[in-house]
């Protein structure tokens, strides 16, 4: 039944205009990830000054995604890794890592933009995939009727 519903959940749901699909480093094992809106963020990432910034939740010490989008834009990215797990040996050195568990006061992604002074910038690409605590974080997001992000 698992394998059946991330069949059927493979490709997105909602509205993602332009959608770049990174490589797959779970070969088909619900691990897929689609950036949306990929021209407006190339474009930016090509803009003389411009740093494209990557939140990326969730990563097990396996960092193809940050390493797919680092090369994408072509270095202009500022990518800040967030997961539970003792930072490995593996993480390339441009990618900023903060161990942390979201879900808990204190640790959700609107306290952690204010911590890294990121509270009045948007955030470019949000790649969520920490197991089973994804709710928590899409509940901060859209507390009430307005979506926290641009």
């Amino acid at each position: 039944p698992l394998a059946a519903m991330r069949k059927a959940c493979w490709l997105p749901r909602v509205q993602c205009p332009y959608a770049i699909a990174a490589p797959d480093p779970y070969q088909g094992k619900g691990g897929r990830k689609f950036i949306c809106n990929s021209e407006r963020i190339l474009h930016l990432a090509r803009s003389a000054g411009t740093n494209v910034l990557v939140y990326s939740l969730g990563s097990n010490n396996q960092f193809q995604f940050e390493e797919y989008v680092y090369a994408l834009m072509n270095g202009s990215v500022e990518i800040h890794t967030f997961s539970k797990e003792p930072v490995g040996s593996t993480k390339p050195s441009y990618v900023l890592y903060h161990q942390t568990t979201f879900g808990y006061r204190g640790s959700g992604l609107l306290d952690w933009t204010h911590k890294l002074g990121h509270a009045n910038k948007t955030i470019h690409i949000l790649k969520v995939d920490i197991e089973e605590a994804e709710r928590s974080v899409f509940q901060e997001l859209f507390q009430g009727n307005k979506c926290k992000l641009d």
